[in-house]
């Protein structure tokens, strides 16, 4: 009989769901994930998804600065796994008490996060890490900043492994596939983009991404060249705000928005007519999503504000990175990618073989088994 392996997991997004689905493929493993199927959060997709692994709905409630999951240790009891995952939310006390039950209980256990918090540490997120990490068997973190992030907080580096992050890129290659130069012209022809250098940003328009900054920076470009627009995909608390400012700023001509798209074939029309993708900091999945278009990021090198994905980003290879907070340092980036042509085929060719060929779906997957086996639960 196959061992079981559980994991908590606030919400699944499809790239959460892709990555557990390639896990139960593999067919070593049961796995069963706790979620909130609930959840109103926009990234709660498990309904538009087929699950090959098992799913149980756990109610998760915020009580002030604290995020509770309720009636863990009943579903735990229910499946009898052979290895517990938690998802480390330093805020999450409902997972921090039943993960020191586990403990005293002798069951195998694995905290997965980041491990690094964007915007820098604060004393309450290092103290909790550090208390998790003391429980856990191991602690698995996406990234290498998380990685350093724990070896500083006196973790025994063996203890540490970084799972790495990925996207299902042959999902989005395979709509890529489907995009005809012919279909790229028509698109650009009813969008009126013709002739236009298009540079696009596919996120939600929260503080953390920092727009306000990029419509500045777009204001100082507009002053250095005309040729160019900015397509804005994805709402956000600071959507209204940001349309706002472009009007104060008169960047109507240079910007355009077009709100939440979560359709790969509809998306694939915009990543196809984009010439680079920019984003201002804390890049995430959408690194891995717009080199999957071959598309060159333009994005800066904060050490602090930066997220995991920042681990696939290399300067002058497949990106190129601006200095942090300085506006003019990002137009000048900008304007190498876009009037460079030997630089922007080696930056193109570069993000491609990225994802397709070393942060892959299939080498994180091997990467969690990699940890799992770690703790030495494979079957006989």
């Amino acid at each position: 009989m196959k061992k079981k392996i559980l994991i908590t997991h606030p919400y699944l997004a499809n790239y959460s769901i892709d990555f557990f689905n390639e896990i139960q493929k593999r067919n070593i493993y049961d796995l069963y994930v706790l979620t909130d199927i609930k959840s109103d959060h926009q990234l709660n997709q498990i309904t538009d998804n087929k699950l090959l692994f098992e799913v149980e709905h756990i109610d998760i409630s915020e009580v002030g600065p604290f995020v509770i999951s309720h009636s863990l240790n009943k579903h735990i009891t229910k499946i009898s796994p052979d290895l517990i995952i938690y998802l480390a939310n330093p805020r999450d006390i409902g997972q921090v008490f039943s993960l020191l039950r586990m403990k005293i209980k002798g069951v195998k256990t694995i905290a997965w996060g980041m491990f690094h918090r964007i915007g820098g540490p604060v004393l309450s997120s290092t103290i909790m890490f550090k208390f998790i990490s003391k429980i856990a068997d191991k602690t698995m973190t996406y990234s290498k900043i998380g990685k350093y992030y724990q070896i500083a907080r006196n973790v025994d580096p063996q203890s540490v492994h970084v799972l790495g992050t990925a996207i299902n890129e042959k999902k989005v290659l395979l709509e890529r596939s489907k995009v005809s130069s012919e279909m790229v012209e028509n698109f650009k022809k009813d969008n009126n983009l013709k002739d236009k250098k298009v540079l696009l940003q596919v996120v939600r328009l929260t503080a953390i991404k920092k727009p306000s900054f990029l419509i500045e920076t777009i204001k100082n470009l507009s002053e250095t060249r005309d040729d160019f627009v900015l397509i804005l995909i994805g709402g956000g608390l600071l959507e209204e705000e940001i349309k706002e400012k472009v009007k104060q700023l008169n960047l109507e001509k240079y910007v355009q928005f077009i709100g939440p798209l979560y359709d790969e074939k509809k998306l694939s029309l915009w990543f196809s007519v984009a010439d680079i993708f920019i984003m201002t900091t804390c890049i995430g999945l959408s690194a891995h999503h717009a080199m999957s278009y071959s598309l060159p990021i333009v994005t800066d090198n904060s050490q602090q504000n930066q997220a995991s994905e920042f681990d696939i980003l290399f300067d002058g290879l497949n990106c190129m990175l601006y200095d942090e907070g300085d506006k003019f340092s990002f137009v000048q980036k900008i304007s190498q990618v876009l009037d460079d042509n030997d630089l922007y085929q080696l930056l193109s060719t570069n993000a491609h073989h990225t994802v397709t060929d070393i942060y892959t779906l299939e080498n994180k997957v091997n990467n969690f088994f990699k940890i799992v086996d770690s703790l030495t639960i494979k079957n006989n």
